[in-house]
């Protein structure tokens, strides 16, 4: 067959083999050019059969300053990441692309074929969900173009340009600040957007939603402030429909069930109070501690604004940052514009319709919780006024027999083989031991420390809380309006404990309780407080 040689075929069945592949390739557009009729094979079917040598590649240059693309002259670059470059351009008279004159500048957002499928398919994916927005937050979109090169094309997308930078640049020098208006704002655009991406059906969830995919620009400025515009941008990760995907998105800005790959408009909500979260701290939420996938943010807070006057910031960010959020963009929208009365109630209580009605009758719902303990039940309350006092019984060392065992074995153990290492005369291997010593006394502490405390009682009096034995030996106090009241499991006696904690401070105040008792002596105490805060 002239024009293509074939390196040891054996056989008449790969002959034939070959035929029907040659057959199949003459119509596919991939024949080697200038070939005659009876010699169009596919071009890589020829070079699979030629002996293989090492080559190189090349991809062409990238685009720069100066190109233009279909009538778009590049001018500035505005920023670049994995996804692709995004550039500032002026429209010429030779661009088609509609709805632009010439002259007019436009953001143009550059994507390498060469970077992989994946990218291709985040073009696409982008590219379909800008169609369909139309929101005064999310820059306009007016269409895609193509630039070819020696060996591949570039792929672009050509949007409305937002004269501004992200949050991120913007909060580290120091141009936006997080006052009350300026987080107001931001939660109040990032939310509506949230709401217009759920109103799709089926809906999209943007599942990249951080300070880097969100830009500011300065509306006017005057003497005192700046008012700031918010775009949401990069929807390359944009997914249309809830369900099982391919994990995507930012540590720290990713709700937790996206690491199990299940995407939910709920999955957003997650990342805007994360996105809040660092825009009032300056803190990478994947940094702070956290308790059974939650946040513990309060921390982060003390000593601010949003702690002593702007409380209803903080019941935003736990609403949001729920491993299980709140039902809506819709509720948590309406939220953030009710009057600061009626913002004092939890957020998961609030709906899109919610009344002043309706939440002074969740109000008087939550005073409900009765005095009374639990059946069997050895913990007493008394409560005079605003002065609630609850006498907390001495642990049962029943519930600590068995980590009880276990340390003193721990200890005993670790205690003969020093002795030992001490009498072979290698006392420098005993230094070896002090890890072990901090183990076992850490659990002779759970162990013996409820059971050496005896009887504890519980005073919260106006705005002041005090922790004390029953001889008036004071353990911990503090002020009301910072107290938490929560419930933990308990690692030692396998029960749950009833914590409180204000600030950095944390206290036990009962270990080892039945999950019944443990959740009504927390309602007590968090109905009690909640006047105060």
């Amino acid at each position: 067959m002239p024009g293509c040689h074939i390196n040891r075929v054996p056989g008449r069945r790969a002959a034939c083999v070959l035929a029907v592949l040659i057959w199949q390739c003459r119509p596919c557009g991939f024949a080697e050019p200038g070939a005659a009729l009876h010699e169009r094979v596919c071009a890589r079917l020829v070079a699979a059969a030629r002996p293989r040598r090492p080559r190189l590649q090349s991809v062409g240059r990238a685009a720069g300053a100066g190109d233009v693309v279909e009538g778009l002259l590049l001018e500035e670059k505005l920023g670049a990441g994995s996804f692709g470059t995004t550039w500032k351009a002026t429209v010429s008279e030779r661009c088609e692309v509609p709805d632009l004159s010439p002259g007019q500048k436009v953001a143009l957002k550059l994507v390498r074929l060469e970077e992989g499928w994946t990218t291709l398919d985040k073009f696409e994916r982008e590219s379909s969900v800008l169609k369909r927005l139309r929101h005064a937050a999310v820059p306009s979109y007016y269409g895609s173009v193509v630039r070819d090169r020696p060996n591949g094309q570039d792929f672009g997308l050509v949007c409305n340009i937002v004269n501004g930078n992200t949050l991120e640049e913007e909060l580290r020098g120091g141009r936006w600040v997080a006052t009350v208006d300026n987080i107001k704002l931001l939660a109040e655009t990032l939310l509506e957007v949230c709401v217009h991406l759920a109103s799709f059906a089926p809906p999209i969830v943007h599942r990249d939603i951080k300070p880097q995919n969100i830009l500011l620009e300065a509306a006017s400025t005057d003497d005192t402030r700046t008012s700031w515009r918010t775009y949401l941008v990069d929807f390359g990760s944009a997914v249309l429909g809830s369900g099982t995907r391919t994990a995507e998105g930012t540590f720290g800005y990713m709700a937790p069930e996206s690491f199990g790959r299940v995407f939910t408009p709920k999955s957003d909500l997650y990342s805007v109070g994360a996105t809040l979260l660092y825009a009032a701290t300056g803190l990478e939420p994947g940094t702070l501690p956290q308790e059974r996938l939650k946040v513990k943010l309060r921390p982060a807070f003390v000593g601010t604004v949003w702690e002593r006057q702007e409380r209803w910031f903080l019941k935003l960010l736990e609403g949001l940052l729920e491993p299980a959020p709140v039902s809506s963009a819709a509720e948590a929208l309406s939220f953030l514009r009710q009057p600061v009365t009626e913002a004092a109630l939890p957020l998961g209580q609030l709906t899109a319709s919610n009344s002043i009605a309706k939440n002074q009758a969740t109000l008087q719902s939550r005073t409900e919780v009765t005095l009374e303990p639990p059946r069997g039940s050895r913990i007493s309350v008394d409560r005079r006024g605003e002065e609630l006092r609850v006498l907390l019984p001495p642990a049962r060392w029943q519930s600590r027999v068995s980590v009880g065992s276990f340390g003193i074995a721990w200890t005993t153990f670790t205690a003969v083989w020093t002795a030992g290492v001490i009498a072979a005369g290698a006392s420098f291997m005993a230094l070896f031991s002090l890890p072990f010593w901090t183990t076992g006394a850490a659990l002779l502490k759970d162990t013996f420390g409820p059971l050496l405390r005896g009887a504890a009682e519980l005073l919260i009096r106006g705005d002041r809380w005090t922790f004390c034995k029953v001889d008036g030996q004071v353990l911990e106090q503090g002020r009301t309006a910072d107290l938490q009241c929560f419930v933990s499991t308990s690692g030692a006696s396998g029960g749950k404990d009833v914590v409180l904690e204000e600030g950095l401070v944390s206290v036990k105040v009962q270990e080892g309780l039945p999950e019944v008792e443990a959740e009504w002596l927390q309602a007590l105490i968090e109905k009690h407080i909640e006047r105060y805060k």
